[in-house]
């Protein structure tokens, strides 16, 4: 990914490093239950996750009241 995001972007929007910071983004994001966790502990309930394309894709779901 840290080779093909800088390509492809370049392709797409002709600006390769716009797309230079994916890699690392993609890499620091908490993921799974760990993303859960943070979700609750900032008030949202009924917290779940689904992979999707073999990892590539994850739907995070909850809810939260309104104040």
């Amino acid at each position: 990914m840290n080779l093909v995001a800088p390509q492809a972007g370049k392709w797409l929007s002709n600006n390769k490093d716009a797309y230079k910071y994916l890699h690392s983004s993609v890499k620091a994001f908490p993921e799974g239950e760990t993303f859960l966790h943070i979700l609750q502990q900032v008030g949202f309930k009924n917290t779940t996750f689904k992979s999707l394309s073999l990892g590539i894709c994850t739907i995070y779901c909850g809810t939260k009241s309104q104040v």
